[in-house]
């Protein structure tokens, strides 16, 4: 077998011959976003075609809502004559369009908008573009450079997709996963495996467990990605005002167990194996990320279920209003997407959403008013 030098493998072979095991934050990240290599920098993985499909692209109601939410938010902020409404990872931009469609009905709200998108994927910015080309987009790279104004933030399925660490608990003591070479020595492409070595909890890490769920093979996750972006996101409200709609799968009680998987053409696959050509995702600790929120001076909405989120903004009404001239299979279409998006067994109860915003008693829409997070 004809070895390629330059693949992520090799270079992460050789990164840990040199010196020592990676922990799995760092491997996470490199099979995501290495530059040349990473799964997010190189591909589309969206789609049908590709490893997974969002919910913008079951169905435009997703969007429309999505929009009907934005332009609320904008009314309950206090119509902003220039505001930023910025998605972060923003896919084939099918969600922004579909929203932007919504806004159209409150044309003064479209007017204060200045449309920013964070993406690293080459191809899908080429898929925004294209998308997009009777609006001014601006890309960036990073949350780094927040347009320094009022800031509508949009997060679906962005921060499942940050790198995590993972330490277990075993015989009173805390171990880091890590992941090191299956064999030092190896001929063909390198095999990975994970390890563990003996770790402490940071004073930060150690509020977001519960000792009493510290039992043997109990898993704690934690995503510092996660945690720094809601830091950057919940400081930038406070200071210029705004909100921020999370859309995710994930947890708010107390978990301990893994949930780190990997996915290629809609099936899980080793998450060691090929890093860069398969989506690593964990799921997402809406309690952690509330916590970091309210510690940074933001009042936090939910989590609440996807369904109960959808149901609220109407989309009951929306998908009758979509079927009265359709045809029978537009019909029944509609109907399995809608179901797709708010049933309990599907999206409806895995999926959560959240909302982050200045102080206030009053609720974001969607959101009923005990629904609101007092404490981390």
């Amino acid at each position: 077998m004809k070895l390629n030098p330059n693949s992520l493998s090799q270079i992460l072979a050789r990164r840990i011959l040199n010196y020592g095991a990676i922990s799995l934050h760092e491997f996470m990240s490199e099979a995501l976003n290495h530059p040349e290599y990473g799964y997010y920098t190189k591909s589309n993985p969206i789609g049908r075609s590709g490893d997974f499909i969002t919910a913008p692209e079951i169905s435009q109601m997703f969007g429309e809502l999505i929009g009907v939410w934005c332009a609320s938010t904008w009314i309950k902020i206090g119509k902003p004559n220039s505001f930023a409404l910025m998605e972060l990872g923003p896919g084939r931009g099918t969600l922004i369009v579909d929203a932007l469609r919504a806004l159209k009905a409150l044309p003064e709200c479209l007017k204060a908008m200045e449309l920013h998108f964070v993406e690293i994927n080459p191809q899908l910015k080429k898929s925004q573009e294209k998308l997009l080309s009777d609006y001014r987009v601006i890309w960036h790279k990073s949350l780094d450079d927040i347009p320094q104004k009022p800031t509508i933030f949009i997060a679906n399925e962005f921060f499942d997709a940050l790198p995590i660490e993972q330490l277990f608990f075993r015989n009173k003591k805390w171990y880091r996963r890590k992941v090191d070479l299956a064999d030092k020595k190896y001929k063909s492409e390198p095999k990975f495996i994970f390890t563990e070595e003996v770790s402490s909890l940071s004073d930060l890490d150690r509020q977001f467990v519960v000792d009493s769920k510290c039992l043997n093979g109990s898993v704690f996750e934690f995503s510092p990605d996660s945690r720094d972006a809601i830091t950057k996101i919940s400081k930038h409200i406070n200071y210029y005002n705004g909100a921020a709609l999370i859309v995710d799968y994930g947890y708010h009680e107390p978990n301990t167990n893994s949930t780190l998987q990997a996915i290629q053409r809609h099936r899980y696959v080793d998450v060691l194996n090929e890093p860069g050509c398969s989506d690593l995702t964990a799921h997402v600790d809406f309690r952690a990320l509330s916590s970091v929120a309210i510690i940074n001076g933001v009042s936090c909405w939910g989590p609440i279920s996807q369904g109960s989120f959808l149901r609220r903004l109407g989309i009951e009404t929306r998908s009758e209003k979509l079927s009265v001239s359709a045809s029978d299979a537009t019909k029944e279409s509609i109907k399995r997407a809608k179901q797709r998006l708010i049933n309990e067994d599907q999206m409806g109860t895995l999926f959560k959403v959240m909302v982050l915003g200045q102080k206030s008693s009053y609720p974001f829409p969607g959101f009923l008013s005990n629904e609101l997070s007092e404490t981390a």
